[in-house]
């Protein structure tokens, strides 16, 4: 939801010119490539945990952003942050795919990608509702985090219930 319209909150609210918006570009990409290295060490080191605390790190990164939009160096770190949770999470999102998966991991990995590509156009048009509302554009950050936390909600009870788990919980009593 906030991806699509970082360059009007970087402009609009923050107050960049459009060469500097570039440059944050750019230095978000660097933060998509550290997340996607570390957060791909952290997805083999403890994938559950991971997914969960990545997830909430994006969720505080954009409801930061509501503010720290208001002030040029702190929007550009939340920029790089975002950079590191938002694509962080795909290996994440991957690799926990393709444990469930089974015999069909290629297929699952194609339903994975298919899945974010609607969430993505989900979250634009989601944006575009905020802005079009009473709120506006400031508030797209916060409405992105609200949203984001529900993910939270949703994955925890995603791997409370994978088979795994209920087993696990079985075995305990």
């Amino acid at each position: 939801m906030t991806f699509t319209y970082i360059t009007p909150i970087l402009e609009q609210i923050t107050s960049f010119g459009a060469k500097s918006v570039s440059w944050i570009l750019v230095l978000f990409g660097v933060g998509v490539t550290l997340g996607n290295y570390i957060d791909g060490r952290l997805a083999d080191w403890k994938l559950n945990i991971s997914l969960i605390a990545l997830t909430i790190g994006l969720g505080a990164s954009l409801l930061a952003l509501t503010w720290a939009s208001h002030g040029k160096a702190a929007a550009v770190i939340d920029v790089f942050l975002l950079g590191i949770f938002i694509f962080g999470i795909l290996p994440c999102l991957t690799i926990n795919v393709m444990n469930k998966a089974m015999g069909a991991p290629n297929l699952a990995t194609t339903m994975n990608v298919s899945a974010l590509h609607i969430a993505n156009a989900t979250g634009a048009w989601l944006g575009g509702v905020v802005i079009d509302s009473k709120y506006g554009l400031h508030f797209v950050p916060l409405f992105a985090s609200l949203v984001t936390a529900l993910g939270v909600v949703v994955t925890q009870l995603g791997l409370m219930l994978s088979p795994r788990s209920v087993k696990e919980r079985a075995n305990l009593t």
